[in-house]
């Protein structure tokens, strides 16, 4: 960054520290993605992640001495925009997008437990891009799609069964260590 290498506070959202910090931002963009996506549509969620991003970016840079990867400010962005939106818009919002609402608590509470307990988490990345896209989805539009057909309701659930394999194999691989 010293040498105005700018791009790199996009860039490092690409990269990941390892297969379980991979996995695990996989499966919270995967399930806070589909709310935002739902909720703002398509355009508005890039304009949430990337702003989310760069933001948890240059919190980091505040806040961290050292190197940091992963898309945790983007993702935190997007958790940030989701409990606004549970706040302000929780009538609109289809059941399933309601009952993201618990997964988000206990991703908060591992999320938040990890990153006390462990030196290498970065929390200024975090708290960055989750009061950017809070902030941000205060003033986006929610669209809220039309709700699911049957059959997209079931490739859905599916889907989440995967998520939930991907977690728990991850879970037990970080316990495991």
């Amino acid at each position: 960054m010293v040498a105005g290498e700018y791009w790199r506070l996009m860039s490092a959202t690409l990269l990941h520290g390892s297969l379980d910090h991979l996995d695990g931002n996989a499966i919270a963009l995967f399930i806070l993605g589909m709310v935002c996506e739902h909720a703002f549509g398509r355009g508005q969620l890039v304009v949430l992640y990337v702003a989310s991003g760069l933001t948890g970016s240059l919190a980091s840079l505040m806040t961290s001495p050292g190197p940091s990867v992963g898309a945790s400010g983007a993702i935190f962005g997007l958790q940030g925009a989701a409990i606004v939106l549970f706040r302000t818009q929780r009538d609109r919002l289809l059941l399933r997008d309601r009952r993201v609402g618990f997964v988000l608590l206990i991703w908060a509470i591992y999320t938040i437990a990890g990153g006390l307990l462990t030196p290498l988490i970065d929390n200024g990345v975090h708290v960055g891009g989750a009061l950017a896209g809070g902030l941000i989805a205060r003033r986006l539009r929610p669209v809220v799609l039309a709700p699911l057909s049957a059959e997209q309701a079931a490739r859905v659930q599916r889907r989440l069964w995967l998520v939930a394999a991907v977690l728990a194999y991850t879970v037990w691989g970080w316990i495991g260590s």
